[in-house]
């Protein structure tokens, strides 16, 4: 809603040029090695064939400033997949398509390679599918004393029903959860003016006040690496909020905790100030 959230899935698990590519391509990093975690155990690559749609993701170098991201899955004579990724650039509206190759090395793990990758293979696994709405695909590499991971949710229709999506969320095995997913759209700079959206015309910001619990969001750079991340609004005399931000570090596992306020512009609308960014 697991960086930058308009695109999202088992399309480009191309990664790491080498070890320090490896951290850019997945760039949810945490200690030790990567975590053992169920497959499908029948997977059916014929079945997996054909276009997905990607909805959401950790994080991925190869998806910046990209949205509308698919990626289209064929099955050939000598039993590899071939790969065509797509996805719209938001700087310039351009499509982007690159191709890969995907061979299997395990019930539900294939081993994927790009141009851009030097050949260098990426790991994909299939953790979960039932071919003909959502997928769950898990990309993991050790890098010595820790390992770099991205999960992608895949969907066959481009915009799924909410219990789609639900059903490739809860299916995210919770050790992989290192930082929330995050959706298709990357938190980046787009061309023209902030388009137009519908707001809350009825705002109560009394009924606001308390603690709330962060699901899903676009990457946010002062969210880097983090996980647990609750806000909690108060309302002062002169109707401004005081907000208390909380999250725990995944990497090292210490609470972080941010003071900040926020004053009323609109009906619905704030303008929220904390100490390390401009007003």
């Amino acid at each position: 809603m697991i960086l930058l959230l308009e695109e999202l899935h088992l399309t480009l698990v191309p990664l790491l040029l080498a070890a320090i590519t490896q951290i850019a391509n997945a760039q949810i990093v945490a200690l030790g090695a990567c975590p053992k975690v169920p497959q499908v155990a029948d997977f059916n690559p014929q079945r997996y064939g054909g276009l997905w749609y990607e909805q959401e993701k950790y994080p991925f170098i190869f998806e910046l400033g990209g949205k509308c991201v698919t990626a289209e899955y064929s099955l050939s004579a000598d039993n590899t997949i071939t790969v065509v990724n797509r996805q719209i650039s938001t700087i310039t509206g351009n499509e982007q398509k690159i191709f890969g190759s995907a061979r299997r090395v395990g019930p539900s793990k294939l081993l994927v390679k790009f141009p851009m990758t030097f050949n260098i293979e990426a790991p994909y696994e299939v953790l979960d599918t039932d071919y003909s709405n959502y997928a769950v695909v898990y990309s993991c590499n050790n890098l010595g004393l820790v390992h770099t991971k991205v999960v992608w949710i895949l969907t066959r229709d481009r915009f799924p029903s909410l219990d789609i999506m639900l059903k490739g969320q809860l299916t995210v095995p919770i050790i992989l959860l290192a930082s929330s997913l995050l959706s298709i759209e990357a938190q980046i700079a787009s061309l023209g003016i902030c388009p137009d959206v519908p707001k809350q015309h009825d705002f109560h910001p009394e009924r606001f006040v308390g603690l709330w619990y962060e699901q899903e969001r676009y990457p946010n750079v002062f969210e880097l690496a983090a996980k647990c991340v609750t806000s909690e609004y108060s309302m002062n005399a002169d109707t401004t909020f005081t907000i208390t931000n909380k999250q725990i570090n995944s990497l090292t596992g210490n609470e972080s905790k941010y003071f900040g306020s926020a004053r009323r512009t609109k009906i619905s609308k704030y303008q929220v100030k904390f100490p390390f960014a401009c007003e």
